[in-house]
């Protein structure tokens, strides 16, 4: 018996007529089953992600490269007032620690972001 742990939900689709329960299974090494009726597929993780990424595209929701250049924009920003406070202040002391952690989070959410965007020329 395969003892890869799983997580599932089931759900319910109907597309052109044809109706069919379908179970969802995420494994623990990040990837996806899909089963229902005779049909089934897998996806790894590196597929998910490719899923994801062409699902969301060109979506009138979710994030845009708009996005990215704000929270990119916002970390340059906090990392001059950093400089500033760095030589206006004491070293060290909560402002420094507060302002890098800003714009630590800014840099990070803009590389997530940036992540499930397509390549630019696929655009």
């Amino acid at each position: 018996m395969d003892d890869t742990k799983r997580s599932s939900t089931r759900l319910t689709g109907e597309t052109e007529g044809f109706s069919e329960a379908f179970e969802l299974y995420w494994d623990d090494d990040g990837s996806l089953s899909i089963s229902g009726g005779e049909y089934g597929l897998r996806l790894d993780a590196e597929s998910r992600k490719t899923l994801a990424i062409r699902s969301l595209h060109r979506q009138p929701f979710g994030f845009t490269r708009e996005d990215v250049a704000w929270h990119r924009g916002s970390a340059t920003l906090l990392e001059a007032s950093l400089r500033i406070h760095r030589l206006s202040t004491v070293p060290g002391g909560d402002g420094v620690r507060i302002i890098e952690a800003e714009r630590d989070w800014h840099s990070s959410m803009a590389d997530r972001i940036e992540a499930l965007f397509p390549p630019e020329d696929e655009e």
